[in-house]
């Protein structure tokens, strides 16, 4: 008679052990889906899984990653010691390459106090990195990036937050980087990223006007471009923009524009449009016309500033197959009687056979407040759009009075179309 345990074993044998023989690819997707601290207790699996994370070429080392150590601490040496033995283990313990390396530092990290964060990233260009994200809540002053960064040639996509670029003079870019998002990034030199990039991502940036290399000479390659603020900070942010400083070192967006004959997508915001030439010229089109840009985005856009309104149709004029425009109208200044009604004279002087949108198909305009300025540009868009199929208003928040409500959904209802265009008016 066989005893009840030896029963068990020889039940279980020849049953197929499906997880240790997984493919190492199908491992490397489960790992991506874990926070890293989960992909180490995988070790207990089996021994094909045992420290197994260690190779593992990706290390994310986010938000979520960080608040479960941290949170339960009120001393802030405390909780930076923890930190920092934590990513250290970490790195210390990874063997082979880093192809995506994912840093988020905290708010109580002294950043001028500690070597470490800099060591961290000194590792990466031997480690050859190709995604890169560096999320930085510490400085106030920003960190001056760590001259180890300017190495990491692998590099095709990078994320920077809240840090300071100054790079070495004998920097020529990341051969293959092609897509970049920097926010709250201090730009203080010349700065190239090289000639592959297509998707840039450039919020709420000080010194941009030190891209006029990578926008004037790389442009050509760009499909996406987002310059637009997150937060509001246009004293600062127009900085870059002043017309009466010298203009070789103002940011001409115009100009740039201009370059980027294959741009697809464009994403600009009040004070972009503002300053879209640095000379502060009102002009009907951009120096060339931007064959394949299709979708559109103005984001805070001032109905009652002129340059904004018409530098707007500059572009609109500019974009000869735009399928999708996007709006959000920006927070009315007040500006004085006179120049609302130079920006209302300004709208009610154009001519729609002037202004031919023939391809654009969808428009919407967020917290609309049904101003005249605003009534008169809707107005336009109707009647130079023969292909539109869908006009989306979606109304402010201010408008809460029932009669003027009404007041701009008929004054809608009676602008001439030229297409069979649904009109969609409603809350936010």
């Amino acid at each position: 008679m066989i005893p009840e345990a030896r029963r068990g074993d020889s039940a279980t044998q020849g049953i197929e052990d499906r997880i240790s023989n997984l493919p190492r690819h199908l491992i490397d997707n489960i790992l991506d889906c874990m926070l890293i601290r989960d992909a180490a207790r995988t070790s207990i699996l089996s021994k094909t899984w045992k420290n197994i994370w260690e190779t593992h070429p990706n290390i994310l080392l986010v938000e979520q990653f960080i608040n479960p150590l941290i949170s339960s601490m009120k001393d802030k040496k405390a909780a930076e010691s923890q930190y920092l033995g934590v990513v250290n283990s970490i790195l210390l313990a990874h063997v082979g390459p880093i192809l995506k390396f994912s840093l988020c530092i905290p708010a109580f990290l002294h950043l001028h106090d500690t070597p470490y964060p800099c060591l961290w990233i000194k590792q990466l260009p031997d480690k050859g990195v190709k995604i890169l994200e560096l999320h930085n809540s510490a400085s106030n002053p920003v960190k001056d990036m760590p001259s180890y960064f300017f190495s990491c040639s692998e590099l095709t996509k990078l994320a920077l937050f809240n840090w300071k670029l100054n790079p070495p003079l004998k920097f020529r870019g990341f051969s293959n980087l092609i897509a970049i998002s920097l926010q709250f990034v201090v730009f203080t030199t010349d700065v190239s990223f090289g000639t592959q990039v297509k998707h840039f991502q450039l919020c709420d940036c000080a010194g941009i006007k030190y891209l006029d290399s990578q926008l004037t000479n790389h442009g050509k390659s760009i499909t996406f471009l987002n310059i637009a603020r997150r937060v509001s900070m246009e004293n600062h942010y127009a900085l870059d923009y002043n017309p009466y400083t010298d203009r070789k070192k103002s940011f001409n967006l115009r100009r740039y524009l201009g370059n980027m004959r294959s741009i697809e997508t464009l994403i600009v915001d009040a004070i972009s449009l503002k300053f879209l030439d640095p000379g502060l010229t009102l002009h009907n089109h951009l120096i060339s016309k931007m064959e394949n840009l299709k979708t559109l985005e103005l984001r805070d856009v001032a109905f009652d500033d002129l340059f904004v309104i018409s530098n707007a149709f500059c572009l609109l004029r500019s974009m000869p197959i735009l399928e999708c425009l996007e709006i959000k109208v920006g927070t009315h200044m007040d500006r004085g009687v006179d120049i609302k009604l130079t920006t209302n004279q300004y709208l009610e002087s154009l001519d729609c056979a002037d202004i031919s949108l023939n391809q654009l198909q969808n428009v919407t305009m967020r917290n609309f407040m049904g101003s005249r300025a605003e009534l008169l540009f809707t107005k336009l868009l109707l009647a130079s759009s023969p292909s539109l199929k869908r006009m989306t208003l979606v109304r402010s928040t201010e408008v809460d009075d029932p009669k003027e409500d009404f007041r701009i959904a008929r004054e809608l209802l009676q602008f001439p179309r030229k297409s069979p265009v649904e009109i969609f008016w409603r809350m936010s």
